[in-house]
């Protein structure tokens, strides 16, 4: 299996009952999450962006990924983060330009059996950049929708608001993840089966909505039926809210690449959340490979 992954690095600076913690954040959980579902014969791409002075932050997972077509730049964002138990977490950004990634010409795309976007600062790809994408590209295209779903204010504030142009982000996407906050920013009308309903309609395979520490839910057709499938939390003792989405993410897109089987992936992409909600540390993430396997 070869596969892209394309989102922006971050310093994280959370912040979570009078302390701070700084750590690697934004697209690194991701690539955490493809690292643990790496296996000998797979090959693993990254474009993102780097700085001098916080490379080192990531290397131990980045390591794992071809950065060739990675770009270099000045400052990495800093996202203050303000994590609660029982709402969606509070955003800030610093040194934050909203440029987007550079996309080399060079890469030949089609040399990949899928492509994994996720919209960690929102402005990683515009829609015309997704929409050349794929034209170009003919197998599965996976979109986190995470901060797509946020405009930014004077202050870098990043706050709620519906999505522009939200029909071509999802048309010119094969699978589309949102928790149920993000889902409500694409501005259709109705229920989440309703908003499911739309989203498949205009073009997408499967829609995912995580819900936190109740679960995952995903809508798909067959045979022009749409159908859905829940899969409760994994019961842990949860103590990190932060990543947990991204991790989501990526095992299930490395599986399904594999499977194509969604309940499968959504097993072992819950599983690997559920682990990740039960660690202390930024640092036991690289142990979930083999938790992966226990």
């Amino acid at each position: 299996m070869k596969l892209l992954l394309i989102g922006q690095s971050v310093v994280d600076h959370i912040h979570k009952s009078n302390e701070e913690i700084i750590q690697p954040g934004g697209i690194f959980y991701s690539a955490a999450g493809l690292s643990a579902a790496k296996e000998a014969d797979d090959s693993f791409s990254l474009i993102t962006s780097l700085d001098r002075d916080n490379k080192p932050k990531f290397e131990k997972v980045y390591n794992h990924f071809d950065l060739e077509f990675s770009n270099d730049v000045e400052q990495l964002p800093i996202v203050h983060l303000n994590v609660h138990s029982d709402k969606e977490r509070d955003e800030c950004y610093q040194n934050f330009t909203g440029n987007t990634i550079k996309l080399n010409s060079d890469i030949k795309f089609n040399d990949f059996d899928g492509i994994l976007i996720n919209m960690i600062t929102g402005f990683e790809l515009t829609i015309e950049m997704l929409r050349e994408l794929r034209e170009k590209f003919d197998n599965l295209i996976y979109l986190d929708i995470h901060s797509l779903a946020r405009g930014i204010d004077e202050n870098n504030i990043r706050k709620f608001r519906d999505i522009p142009n939200i029909d071509e982000w999802i048309k010119n996407a094969d699978i589309i993840q949102a928790n149920e906050n993000e889902l409500k920013t694409f501005g259709f009308k109705g229920n989440e089966l309703q908003v499911a309903e739309r989203v498949l309609s205009v073009g997408s395979k499967i829609l995912i909505v995580t819900k936190g520490a109740v679960g995952v839910r995903a809508y798909f057709k067959v045979k022009d039926e749409m159908l859905s499938t829940f899969q409760p939390a994994k019961k842990v003792q949860s103590i990190n809210h932060v990543g947990c989405g991204d991790i989501f993410g990526a095992l299930f897109f490395s599986s399904y690449i594999k499977s194509k089987n969604i309940f499968r992936s959504l097993q072992r992409a819950n599983h690997a959340a559920g682990m990740v909600t039960s660690y202390s540390s930024i640092n036991e993430l690289l142990n979930l490979k083999n938790d992966l396997n226990k």
